[in-house]
């Protein structure tokens, strides 16, 4: 026999971190939740470790005594708790106990997200008990040791399980700043089988009930997908549903998604087309304008050139490019993985119907039904259908009964019968 020991600390830290991370709200609500006797009888913590020699080696199977204390400080302090065992049985090295099995470990001891497990073992036949350093930090998600990968149990088929409801089934936290919170593998060829695979079962009825996996992040990647070979991600709605619902916090006028590359949609589209252009000319641009096209721009997503635009000033212009809908801003992360190329917004984000000011991006309608369109009716009333072309009013359009082509901004959805107003409009530029 070895009169020292060591502790594997990987071992140690995964099976306890995995237990008191039942509860986000502290070590005695994790440890309340894994004991069925805690009200009456104070607060039980499974435990599991292994035991080698000082250079990794097998020891031998047998009974050993064990003193588990709980310390607020890593080094040094009074016990909060302590207990010690005997004639623990040790198998391969492997130990399994109950911390609070003798002295039940009291809420007190452990009101704390952070405490200090000190562990003491005394071999067959041996006089003295042997303190194993360093303490184990019990906190939940807070790595104790570098060997905590090394961790050899097994935990197929392990429940973890919330007990209240806003209880957490499993919460895994780093705080270190450098690596993942989770991370999964799967050795599976086939497509249907996930390194991470969630479900939130708790609703039939639809809507925000819920999600099977909840990202976020204060300073990077809300999620961050890849694949070598095959999808980096896939999405399935229930019948009826959204498969995925993006949302930009800022509004219509931030993006809502970028994609580099190609999309394919085999379904239909609803909803109006719209395009990047920066206001080229001398006085703000407002939603609802008619603009011309005056030239191109540095590329701001991509490869694709920025049009630039202005009020239009003449009456059935060829050079109408489309209807203003409302300022952008493309922001750009320093440390993006992926930076847009070209051209950085920087203005703050307009709202709707918000003055886009000369040299500011915008976006223009080029496509489909948009909810507003600026249209002069003095010369003539406005019925659904009319072709509208520009007027010689400033930024409005006005109804025309042989527009030539390269005119043509849109067809009327309402009428108009005098004075100026905005009406919607189904925008086919032609």
């Amino acid at each position: 026999m070895h009169a020292k020991r060591a502790l594997m600390a990987g071992l140690v830290v995964c099976v306890l971190l995995l237990v008191l991370a039942a509860s986000g709200a502290g070590l005695a609500d994790a440890a309340r939740a894994m004991s069925p006797a805690a009200q009456t009888d104070g607060l039980t913590i499974p435990y599991a470790g292994k035991l080698a020699g000082p250079d990794g080696e097998a020891i031998p199977d047998g009974a050993y005594d064990f003193t588990f204390a709980l310390y607020d400080v890593a080094t040094g302090g009074m016990a909060l708790w302590a207990e010690t065992q005997t004639g623990v049985a040790v198998k391969s090295g492997e130990v399994n106990a109950t911390l609070g099995k003798v002295t039940p470990i009291s809420e007190t001891a452990l009101a704390s997200k952070l405490r200090y497990l000190e562990v003491s073992v005394r071999g067959p036949g041996e006089g003295n008990f042997t303190i194993l350093s360093p303490r184990q930090t019990l906190m939940p998600g807070v790595p104790a040791s570098p060997n905590v990968l090394d961790c050899p149990h097994s935990h197929f088929t392990d429940y973890w399980g919330g007990t209240g409801s806003s209880s957490y089934g499993l919460e895994v936290d780093n705080i270190a700043g450098t690596g993942d919170g989770v991370r999964g593998y799967s050795g599976a060829t086939l497509y249907n089988y996930a390194g991470v695979y969630a479900i939130n079962g708790g609703g039939t009825g639809g809507g925000d009930g819920g999600s099977g996996v909840y990202a976020s992040s204060s300073n990077g990647y809300g999620g961050y997908f890849e694949s070598g070979t095959y999808r980096a991600l896939y999405a399935k709605g229930a019948p009826a549903w959204y498969a995925a619902f993006i949302v930009n916090p800022s509004g219509a006028a931030g993006t809502g998604l970028y994609v580099d590359g190609t999309i394919f949609v085999t379904g239909g589209k609803a909803g109006f087309v719209t395009d990047v252009a920066l206001n080229d000319g001398p006085e703000p641009l407002e939603t609802g304008d008619v603009v011309v096209i005056t030239g191109v721009a540095d590329a701001l997503a991509g490869e694709n050139p920025v049009i630039r635009v202005r009020r239009a000033t003449a009456a059935d212009s060829t050079a109408v490019a489309g209807v203003v809908d409302q300022a952008i801003v493309m922001q750009q992360g320093p440390q993006d993985a992926h930076p847009i190329p070209g051209v950085i917004g920087h203005e703050a984000h307009l709202a709707d119907s918000t003055a886009i000011q000369p040299g500011q991006y915008l976006m223009i309608v080029t496509l489909g039904a948009y909810k507003g369109v600026k249209v002069d009716a003095t010369s003539g009333p406005i019925h659904v259908g009319d072709l509208l072309v520009s007027s010689g009013n400033a930024g409005y359009a006005a109804a025309s009964a042989d527009a030539k082509l390269g005119t043509v901004i849109g067809k009327a959805l309402q009428e108009l019968k005098s004075g100026v107003g905005l009406i919607p409009v189904l925008v086919t530029l032609k």
